[in-house]
């Protein structure tokens, strides 16, 4: 009996916790103080994976929108459509004369069409009234408005978001799209410039944009094929693009990460020849360098900026170009950078990956007794990691050593922690058993 009232009394006390830290959330929103309620959002999200979703429009309100993205991402293939439990919580907390909860409603009315609540237009014009000085509200308005055709609306309501707060980048691409609309290229692309100029913070629509506006199609060799890859229509806006963003280091980078993304490996240089590297941007820097002088095939420049990823031990960017050489099948690159990194390595965590990582490449390369050598160091770490057993045991499978290869199999499917991994051990032992 007094162990179940003790349980009764736990139970009471974390319904009342968590009550406490819901209260602080919807105040800490209210405030418009998103850093907290992100936080305490994300705490909560553990128990009631909702309050994660509005932790990540907190983000989204904050301009960190790689951290919005990841939440938000996640929160919908959880949900997979269904969102009752959601559209109760906001209702119960919903508060109508309170402007920034308004705001809230409507983005997420924007967001999720589905959800059964007022239109969106509604909660962002009751969130107006409420407060004249209103970016979100004025933002998320003339994207709708644009959306509906009420182009010069749309841009008049960007245009106030943007003096209200010239350092939020949505209200610029939304003007942009506006101004694009109307067929003004040269105005939007000017729009984009001034974004990137004055937001800290960038979506990657900045990017994209910029780049389909102002740039053309040119051709370029990769992997010995002709592709069609975005390159400016004239070197004098490419002029202009550096000057206005002249110290803007990791906004050009930033820009030069996306043409690489469009494999223009040509422009990438370019940019990158604008940047100044520092320790804010070193690691990311060499790290572009690397992969862009492999993209373009000139595999001495990429060795010279995997040197400089290990002089300044960016471990975990010269694990990158080690894992991108290996998704593409070139074993000897990957083997030089994941050696690269473990001369580097800074934890154990990463020294188990590192090195089972260089006993798989050389495993792919036939060279099985480096190969047992490097996963006997990983098992001498975690003697319970089933990958690096498994590996282990394909590789004395490969020796013809098929008493080994067994041994370590079922040492492998003794600690399976998935069954992906199982299926692999299992159709490593088939093998094994029929020989």
């Amino acid at each position: 009996m007094k162990q179940r009232i003790l349980l009764i009394g736990f139970l009471i006390l974390s319904i009342n916790i968590f009550a406490k830290s819901e209260k602080k959330f919807w105040e800490s929103y209210k405030k418009a103080d998103f850093t907290t309620a992100s936080r305490i959002g994300e705490e909560l999200g553990n128990s009631n994976i909702d309050y994660l979703f509005l932790s990540s429009i907190c983000n989204h309100n904050n301009y960190d929108y790689d951290v919005y993205y990841q939440k938000s991402d996640y929160y919908h293939q959880f949900k997979n459509g269904n969102y009752e439990t959601l559209e109760k919580l906001l209702k119960k907390n919903y508060d109508e004369e309170d402007y920034s909860i308004n705001n809230l409603m409507g983005i997420i009315k924007n967001q999720i069409p589905s959800i059964n609540l007022k239109p969106a237009v509604t909660y962002f014009q009751k969130s107006l009234e409420l407060k004249s000085n209103n970016p979100i509200a004025h933002n998320y308005l003339s994207m709708i408005y644009i959306q509906n055709g009420e182009i010069d609306k749309g841009i008049a309501f960007a245009q106030t978001a943007i003096k209200e707060d010239n350092t939020y980048p949505e209200p610029y691409n939304n003007l942009t799209f506006g101004y694009y609309q109307k067929g003004e290229n040269k105005k939007a692309s000017d729009n984009l410039i001034e974004c990137m100029k004055m937001c800290l913070k960038n979506t990657n629509s900045t990017y994209q944009n910029f780049i389909q506006i102002s740039c053309k199609e040119v051709t370029l060799l990769l992997n010995n094929t002709m592709i069609g890859v975005p390159s400016f229509r004239d070197n004098a806006y490419r002029e202009y693009l550096f000057t206005e963003l002249k110290g803007r280091n990791n906004t050009l980078l930033s820009l030069a990460n996306q043409f690489y993304e469009y494999n223009s490996y040509k422009e990438v240089n370019l940019i990158l020849d604008e940047i100044k590297v520092d320790k804010s941007n070193q690691g990311k820097f060499y790290f572009l360098k690397s992969m862009n002088s492999l993209m373009a095939g000139d595999t001495i420049q990429h060795r010279k900026n995997l040197d400089q990823l290990v002089r300044i031990k960016a471990v975990e960017y010269t694990l990158d170009v080690g894992n991108y050489c290996y998704a593409n099948q070139d074993m000897n690159l990957a083997l030089e950078a994941y050696e690269k990194a473990e001369s580097i390595i800074n934890s154990e965590e990463l020294k188990v990956k590192i090195l089972a990582n260089i006993g798989t490449v050389n495993l792919q390369l036939g060279k099985y007794e480096e190969a047992i050598s490097t996963f006997e160091k990983v098992l001498k770490i975690n003697a319970k990691d089933d990958i690096t057993l498994t590996n282990l045991g394909a590789t004395y499978f490969f020796k013809n050593d098929h008493v080994k290869a067994k041994k370590y199999l079922l040492e492998a499917k003794k600690n399976c922690t998935s069954q992906n991994q199982m299926d692999a051990i299992e159709l490593w032992l088939n093998k094994v058993e029929s020989k």
